[in-house]
């Protein structure tokens, strides 16, 4: 159980407050390739719509470039080397040089793409440490501060590009709108991402604090319980005693023999246990699992019924079986029996079926069935539909099928009732159809 604390607590600390490298390399990729779109375009439409005006010979150059290093990071991304700070601030860097040659061939400081400056520090500041933010902000206004006094030859045009400097500012939103939504809506994903992360392993912690809490009192209450065991079983030794001849009480007296040597058993073996999980047998077929369950189950309800339904597709499926899995067949069973009770109708039915990779086992009663509230928060907190219940039953089955790699869900029937459904993923398969 500390295991599963542990556990807990280090799935917080592994949830990400930022883009991860990875996240940063692939949205980086994007922005690229939707820079050299505009660019290309750019190429094949501005002549056309400047009236023979010629476009600045270096924005060739700039294309060629950007679809070079395009290329690379691509080739790179198809590596298994992980990705690292480092490295996204190197491809930042670059990308600034990159811009820098644009910014020469467009009119160095007057240049109408100057605002792309601040996509490369924007990035850096969101999802990098800040001395990779700085580095790119050194080198942002270390260039801009360059091209300043470093104007390039055809920077100074005079009024007949003021049309041109104008259809640079309009392409300039038109990038940075996109850029926007690019970034925003992966930055946007990934915070969804996050807080989802967060809410489950908050769940699983606070579930396995619970669960804790009821193994160290099921510890206590596994030594207090032998001696009023040991009692009764003495009382009733000395009650058949006196009963000798009644045939009639001696079947009830034998009935609860029976009872008491399941408690007595199901007591020895919680004190074998060593405090960690119980013995896993491995892999087994579920006909083989359930029609042991199903027995012992009906020792410990001899008055209820269940009718099983296990075809041979999914007969010889094996899955992965402990005994923890065992007490949560029991307890769903238990308490669909006790739903039909209250109905007038014990009847159960459990249904097997196989598809694809799992297993669905579903337990079909005739009770009153749960709200649509109840069955949603079934198994994640406690609560109980009867009377004397404590709502420990549904939790620690859903923390066993969840732990197993399934699931537990709850559906109302149309016929009225629940439907429990345990969803448990296949090991292997022997005699059945793949």
């Amino acid at each position: 159980m500390r295991q599963i604390v542990a556990g807990g607590a280090g799935m917080f600390a592994r949830v990400a407050l930022k883009l991860s490298p990875e996240e940063m390399l692939r949205i980086l990729s994007r922005l690229r390739f939707w820079a050299l779109l505009v660019t290309l375009a750019s190429l094949f439409l501005l002549p056309l719509l400047l009236s023979g005006q010629g476009l600045p010979h270096g924005l060739g150059v700039f294309a060629i470039m950007l679809a070079v290093w395009s290329g690379l990071v691509w080739l790179r991304s198809r590596q298994a080397w992980p990705v690292t700070e480092w490295e996204i601030t190197l491809h930042l860097l670059a990308d600034t040089a990159l811009l820098v040659w644009l910014l020469w061939v467009t009119g160095g400081s007057a240049s109408p793409f100057v605002a792309l400056f601040l996509v490369p520090v924007g990035l850096a500041a969101a999802a990098l440490p800040p001395w990779s933010a700085w580095s790119l902000v050194a080198l942002a206004a270390g260039a801009y501060s360059l091209l300043i006094w470093w104007q390039p030859p055809h920077a100074q045009h005079g009024g007949q590009a003021f049309f041109m400097h104008v259809m640079g500012m309009w392409l300039t939103f038109i990038v940075s709108a996109l850029l926007l939504v690019v970034f925003v809506s992966a930055m946007a994903s990934a915070v969804r991402r996050r807080d989802a992360s967060l809410a489950r392993a908050r769940e699983q912690m606070l579930r396995a604090e619970q669960l804790s809490r009821v193994g160290c009192l099921a510890a206590g209450a596994a030594h207090e319980l032998g001696t009023p065991l040991t009692t009764a079983k003495t009382a009733l030794a000395d009650i058949r005693q006196k009963a000798a001849g009644d045939d009639e009480l001696e079947a009830d007296l034998s009935l609860i023999d029976e009872q008491l040597e399941i408690c007595r058993n199901r007591l020895h073996a919680l004190l074998r246990a060593d405090g960690a999980a119980q013995a896993d047998p491995g892999p087994l077929p579920v006909e083989q699992w359930l029609q042991a369950g199903l027995a012992r189950w009906r020792g410990m309800r001899p008055a209820a019924t269940v009718h099983a339904e296990i075809p041979s597709a999914a007969a010889g499926c094996r899955i992965r079986v402990d005994g923890s899995l065992t007490h949560s067949l029991l307890s769903l069973l238990d308490n669909a029996a006790d739903a039909g009770a209250q109905c007038g109708d014990s009847a159960l039915q459990l249904v097997v079926e196989r598809q694809s990779a799992w297993i669905f086992i579903h337990i079909d009663d005739t009770g009153p069935g749960l709200s649509r509230a109840d069955r949603q928060r079934a198994g994640r907190v406690r609560f109980s539909g009867k009377t004397q219940g404590h709502g420990l039953g549904l939790v620690l089955s859903h923390a066993t099928l969840e732990r197993l790699g399934g699931q537990l869900t709850l559906a109302q029937r149309e016929a009225g009732g629940t439907r429990t459904t345990l969803c448990l993923p296949l090991v292997e398969t022997v005699g059945s159809p793949a």
